[in-house]
């Protein structure tokens, strides 16, 4: 079992890496403070399994002498699984550790009754697919709606799946026998936490850490007796680089100020609004400048730099953003404006599988422990690579 201070050193090298994507010893070195020797020995090591590659040599100094190494990550080392739960469709991803995806998967069914069997049909085939064409698979995330628990792996409760009451989420040891002994951390995460992630992953080298994730889906939902339609929406908030879950893990639910008894969504809209937003431009357009104004609300509190839209909000996207852009700075009460961009999620209808599969690359990569506040980790680092 490695000790405390190598695990440490170790995530702090792979998180240098994967941020700076090529950088030679000397220079991980200076940025982590760790003395040369030290991230030289690591390094090695990681070299002989094959995480880490050489790619070149780079320019000598202004003095000359001997040409530095550079180093990066090897992103097929290994793969992670990211995998979306809608109430009738499990929309899945595989990724390699530079976060390019490489296959795509889906598993329709009736109604999610049984956890145990969606992966049994759909989850676990996938990932056998993915082993029997050689690829290594380091770990899964799993994105829902609803209030979830990812340091217990629980879900509380989802309106979207109908689930009222707290349940356990399945580990891999549940499958042992149909996956041939296969084993890998699972993270479940909210799903709109999720499209988070996966900003976080793609934004890494940037520097972006301020910002929310909108996650917005149109939905039938079905009755004994008839079909309605549904506005789903959910928000994931990164606050200096980390997602933030609340104390009850239920931060980014969400139902608007203007919400009367007998909506039947998280907005005033009523019904037969409901049944024509796809269509009626006046609905629209009352739809989003509701949404707009308690965006506008949280950009101006919290001084965030981004708003990402993901889910079917792309098909408001001329109209969206500033929609968004007028009232954030309507509410804004002093006179320069506010600098916040707002744009979409790159992924399109596969940015919660992303997300999740992001997930887990964070926790491979970060250079930190991902700790809830009552002190539960995460898996991390070396808990995917070895």
């Amino acid at each position: 079992m490695l000790k405390r201070d190598k695990k440490s050193n170790i995530s702090k090298i792979l998180h240098a890496l994967w941020i700076h994507k090529n950088a030679s010893r000397v220079q991980i070195s200076r940025a982590i403070g760790l003395d040369k020797s030290t991230v030289t020995n690591i390094i090695n090591e990681m070299i002989d399994i094959g995480l880490i590659s050489v790619v070149a040599e780079g320019d000598s100094g202004p003095q000359g002498g001997r040409k530095p190494v550079l180093l990066k990550i090897n992103p097929g080392f290994g793969y992670v699984v990211g995998a979306e739960i809608q109430p009738e469709l499990c929309r899945m991803v595989v990724s390699d550790l530079d976060g390019t995806i490489s296959d795509y998967g889906e598993y329709v069914f009736d109604s999610l009754t049984d956890f145990n069997e969606l992966f049994v049909k759909g989850i676990c085939p996938f990932i056998t697919n993915q082993q029997f064409s050689g690829k290594k698979i380091l770990g899964l995330g799993i994105g829902l709606p609803g209030v979830v628990d990812p340091y217990r792996s629980m879900l509380m409760q989802s309106i979207p799946l109908g689930i009222s009451e707290t349940m356990q989420l399945p580990g891999f040891d549940e499958f042992a026998e149909i996956m041939g002994g296969f084993t890998a951390p699972i993270i479940y995460e909210n799903d709109a936490n999720c499209c988070a992630w996966g900003e976080l992953a793609l934004g890494r080298s940037d520097g972006i850490r301020n910002f929310i994730t909108i996650l917005i889906e149109f939905t039938d939902v079905s009755h004994p007796s008839y079909k309605t339609h549904a506005i789903a929406l959910g928000v994931g908030i990164v606050i200096d680089g980390r997602v933030y879950h609340g104390k009850n893990y239920s931060s980014g639910e969400f139902r608007s100020l203007f919400w009367n008894e007998g909506n039947r969504t998280q907005f005033s809209l009523s019904g037969d609004d409901v049944d024509l937003i796809k269509s009626d431009v006046d609905v629209q357009r009352r739809f989003l400048e509701e949404l707009a104004s308690h965006v506008a609300f949280l950009v101006n509190m919290f001084n965030l730099s981004y708003v990402f839209f993901g889910g079917d909000a792309v098909m408001f996207e001329e109209s969206l953003p500033q929609i968004v852009s007028d009232a954030i700075n309507k509410n804004w009460p002093y006179r320069n404006s506010v600098d916040c961009q707002i744009s979409f999620l790159n992924r399109g209808k596969d940015a919660v599988s992303y997300g999740a599969a992001s997930l887990v690359l964070n926790s491979i990569f970060l250079d930190y422990p991902i700790v809830s506040h009552e002190g539960m980790m995460l898996p991390a680092g070396t808990d995917f690579i070895y």
